[in-house]
């Protein structure tokens, strides 16, 4: 046999696609073959393992007398989404039981520590209405409860996607079977690398506004509930901005980057609280919109959410443990305090490490050098 053969799958049918005696008609790909030679199967989309069978393929090799190869295409990361069902009230409870679970959690916890400082017959610690922060209170205890309201965050996707769309919250990851945790690991250590090139160059110009902690050790004690709970807040922000929301905008909106546009735009409102914006309000919101959009950028471009779950994990991480700076949102001590931060320079820093990252992951292909190491070992 010589030329195309275009594949069909007929599996119980379902709500959507085309039915005919019960059945829906999938198709899922095209094998090229040509007789005495190495054919290649061409799989489109994934149907869940089904196609993936040995019998299938030897199937195949047999009507087209030749070797036959599978080259399987993931699917796209918006159409992810498509997985699980859609229908807009279900978006509607997702999001008020993830909001609802993530405010109501943390706001209950702040006013158990308003109250606490209200009886514990210390006049050092009390809450200052004006400036809307606890005094004489551990600031790592501000940093454990926004921790914890993230957990709550966390807790109200998985209810949300696992229970109202039925789907598996892996798809607001990747489409494959597993994680590439290497691609993780990959987006953790580029980002990292190049805010400590670019933090030792802003301290070259700058280097009287930068100091070390008097506690070190106070910093390596608390370091490992950080590097816990930091990667678990990060991540959670990931898979609600990028992945629930991204996707979800992506069964309305396909052209023009607006579901990125939409991702960015989500993400930056809940930052809006934070106090960092006292730096400069336009600048802080251009940042925060800045690093949403360069986020959902790499997630439709590597087809996952891995590389930015990684990134996203390095820069709060790098922030809490090696240099913070004033009005912090992340109250933690790290090593080294940065006294003067200016808003402009951190948007021109910001610009060329997202240009770099982008064209190192990219156009130097260190993501698909990583991914298809990945694959030949598996």
């Amino acid at each position: 046999m010589r030329g195309r053969l275009r594949l069909f799958l007929m599996r119980p049918g379902t709500e959507h696609g085309s039915i005919q005696r019960g059945y829906e008609i999938v198709p899922i790909g095209v094998l090229a073959c040509k007789p005495g030679a190495r054919g290649k199967l061409r799989i489109d989309r994934n149907i869940r393992g089904e196609i993936y069978s040995k019998s299938l393929i030897k199937s195949l090799s047999s009507t087209c007398g030749a070797r036959v190869e599978r080259t399987i295409m993931s699917v796209p990361y918006l159409d992810l989404a498509r997985e699980g069902k859609n229908d807009w009230w279900r978006y509607a409870l997702g999001i008020w039981i993830t909001v609802t679970l993530w405010l109501g959690v943390t706001t209950a916890l702040f006013m158990a520590l308003g109250a606490w400082t209200a009886i514990d017959g210390d006049p050092s610690t009390y809450v200052d209405p004006r400036a809307g922060k606890f005094v004489g209170i551990d600031p790592f205890v501000h940093y454990i409860i926004l921790n914890l309201g993230h957990l709550a965050m966390l807790l109200g996707l998985f209810v949300s996607v696992r229970f109202i769309h039925k789907r598996r919250i892996r798809t607001l990851v990747t489409s494959a079977r597993t994680i590439n945790w290497r691609m993780v690991g990959l987006g953790f250590g580029l980002y990292g690398s190049l805010l400590i090139v670019l933090t030792l160059f802003d301290y070259a110009r700058s280097p009287e506004t930068y100091y070390m902690t008097r506690n070190p050790a106070r910093v390596l004690m608390l370091a490992p509930i950080v590097l816990i709970l930091t990667p678990i807040q990060t991540t959670t922000e990931e898979l609600v901005f990028r992945g629930y929301v991204m996707q979800g905008a992506g069964l309305l909106f396909r052209r023009f980057g607006l579901p990125a546009l939409i991702s960015a735009t989500v993400f930056t409102l809940p930052h809006l609280a934070n106090p960092e914006l006292v730096h400069g309000f336009w600048l802080v919101v251009l940042y925060y919109f800045g690093i949403g959009l360069l986020f959902a950028l790499v997630t439709l471009r590597s087809n996952s959410l891995e590389a930015v779950i990684g990134a996203h994990a390095s820069v709060n991480v790098f922030s809490a443990l090696i240099v913070n700076y004033s009005d912090s949102a992340l109250s933690t001590e790290s090593f080294f305090f940065c006294s003067n931060v200016d808003a402009v320079d951190n948007i021109v820093l910001f610009i060329v490490m997202a240009v770099l990252f982008y064209v190192l992951l990219f156009n130097v292909n260190l993501a698909g050098k990583v991914g298809r190491s990945t694959r030949d070992a598996a």
